[in-house]
């Protein structure tokens, strides 16, 4: 798993299928397990699933949007996952936050390592540089399209990578309107995953194909 978030280009503003500023919503009747039903399966798969081959696993990866009626807003994302191999910490060692720089304001909250002996490494969020994203080579066009980018310090084989950062929506794409789409992550394990999604002043049309995340959760 690359440690980023997602490119929050025109598009990709609201999560996992279409959201729009809308009438209300038409009902919707699901039928779920029983809660013991859910506790026995949820019991039974957590204590046979097995890992310890994953490059990485990610223990939870939760994202908190809130529009506003303007169509401007945040996206918080809170990450949490085991490293378990080289190729993994080579992949996260840095943190990338993509953005485009003339709607879009990146901030990183915290970045920490939890040791295997329980100690506690901070990353200093204010060594965070910004970067041209890597399409702007071929691509001058889009030039507005830039990357945060923070090395984690100390982070080993072993660890537990922990991040949280948010993107501010500072200008609407169009007045008084928002949209996009998001997709669970799919390539490695994922315990936990959840969105979370509010707006203030309009009813939200929310359209979910799909909605389960790729491991055990």
């Amino acid at each position: 798993m690359k440690v980023t978030l997602l490119l929050w280009a025109s598009l990709i503003w609201f999560s996992s299928g279409a959201f729009a500023q809308s009438s209300p919503p038409t009902p919707t009747i699901s039928t779920t397990p029983s809660a013991g039903a859910k506790a026995t399966a949820s019991s039974s798969s957590t204590s046979s699933a097995d890992y310890s081959g994953e490059p990485i696993v990610i223990e939870h990866y939760d994202s908190v949007y809130t529009m506003a009626a303007d169509g401007t807003g945040t996206k918080v994302t809170t990450m949490s996952g085991r490293i378990q191999s080289e190729a993994a910490l080579r992949e996260d060692g840095v943190l990338n936050l993509p953005f485009t720089s003339n709607t879009q304001h990146p901030e990183i909250v915290y970045v920490r390592v939890r040791h295997v002996d329980g100690t506690v490494v901070e990353t200093p969020i204010d060594q965070a540089i910004e970067m041209p994203s890597p399409v702007t080579q071929a691509a001058p066009f889009y030039s507005d399209l830039k990357i945060l980018q923070l090395p984690v310090r100390s982070l080993r084989v072993g660890d537990t990578l922990e991040w949280k950062a948010k993107v501010v929506l500072k200008k609407a794409e169009a007045a008084g309107q928002f949209w996009g789409d998001e997709n669970f992550y799919t390539e490695g394990v994922v315990l936990s995953q959840t969105r979370t999604s509010c707006s203030k002043g309009y009813v939200r049309q929310c359209v979910e194909p799909n909605e389960q995340a790729h491991g055990d959760g």
